[in-house]
């Protein structure tokens, strides 16, 4: 009979097949691995001997832990946590190590609505970020297609260090995202300024980059390898300091711009939950709150009844 570790090896191995990113392989992990340590605590040692009793136990354990400072840890933090282990609870039962999930019935934390983003930049900020790069430079060339592509597709940093230089098709004006999250493929437009941007750095640039003729990956750094999230982030940044904008701007912040930004322009919820590749449109759906709070905004500012007529000046005591 296969020991606790076995089984979370084995889960791990699961969810690399799956495509998962190698950064929530880990974060699952380090969860799975602290679920084992209260397992040992309580004497137990293989799969089959969980209940829900022992499922019951551990949500009041994650109720009452600490962090180092002494605060409680978040619903949110709790709910992910029990999320985490319910996914690895079921891949038991199908693989025959248990015979029923016993989180099936358990309520998980409620901490209500997501936030909707913040620090999404105006169109005009955008602009100024995107036309920051020198033109008359290699680095700049290949940062202005960058980020003409974030902006332009709303794809996550990581679609973007991975996109192969066959995933874009220019003549059509389509780049194809393989293994996004939830290893989900999707194709999505590819703007006539972006593709402007991408053919300049192809013809350019990328052959000076290149070290090898074997390189698929479409963006690379001046030594011919794949970027890091880092590098993107730390080029916006850079750009971003240029262009004078005091905000913090993350290449996220540009997926959520490219949301938004169609969302004014009065698009479809629908055609923007597939442009951003989200398996639930409650998540798109936290975009049209920051459309609603901006709409809120003018209507206060603009609307006849909003308009409140100034006070007059009271009658002087006779």
């Amino acid at each position: 009979m296969s020991s606790l570790e076995d089984w979370i090896d084995r889960y791990r191995r699961h969810l690399r097949r799956r495509g998962y990113a190698l950064r929530s392989q880990e974060a699952y992990h380090q969860i799975l691995e602290a679920f084992e340590v209260f397992l040992e605590g309580q004497g137990i040692e293989v799969p089959g001997a969980i209940d829900r009793q022992v499922m019951s136990d551990y949500q009041t354990h994650l109720y009452s832990h600490v962090r180092p400072d002494g605060r409680p840890w978040s619903l949110k933090t709790q709910s992910l946590h029990l999320t985490v282990i319910s996914g690895f609870l079921r891949f038991l039962v199908r693989e025959g190590a248990l015979l029923l999930n016993p989180v099936e019935g358990i309520d998980f934390p409620q901490f209500g609505p997501r936030n909707p983003p913040r620090n999404v930049p105006t169109p005009a900020e955008v602009v100024a970020i995107l036309e920051a790069p020198d033109p008359g430079t290699n680095l700049g060339v290949r940062d202005r297609a960058m980020l003409e592509v974030l902006y332009s597709t709303g794809m996550r940093v990581g679609e973007l260090i991975h996109l192969r230089i066959y995933d874009v098709d220019l003549s059509r004006g389509l780049v194809t995202i393989h293994g996004g999250k939830g290893n989900k493929d999707r194709v999505t437009p590819l703007g006539t300024q972006a593709v402007d941007a991408v053919r300049d750095y192809l013809e350019r640039i990328r052959p000076r980059y290149r070290r090898s003729a074997q390189t698929p990956v479409l963006f690379l750094s001046s030594r011919g390898r794949p970027l890091f999230r880092s590098s993107v982030a730390r080029a916006l940044h850079r750009y971003t300091t240029q262009a004078r904008i005091e905000r913090k701007i993350t290449p996220h912040s540009l997926r959520h711009a490219c949301a938004t930004h169609m969302l004014q322009g009065e698009a479809s919820i629908r055609h923007i939950q597939e442009l951003l590749g989200h398996k639930q449109l409650s998540t798109t759906q936290l975009y049209t709150r920051v459309i609603i709070d901006d709409l809120k905004a003018v209507h206060k500012r603009t609307h006849p009844r909003e308009r409140r007529p100034a006070k007059p000046d009271p009658e002087p005591d006779s």
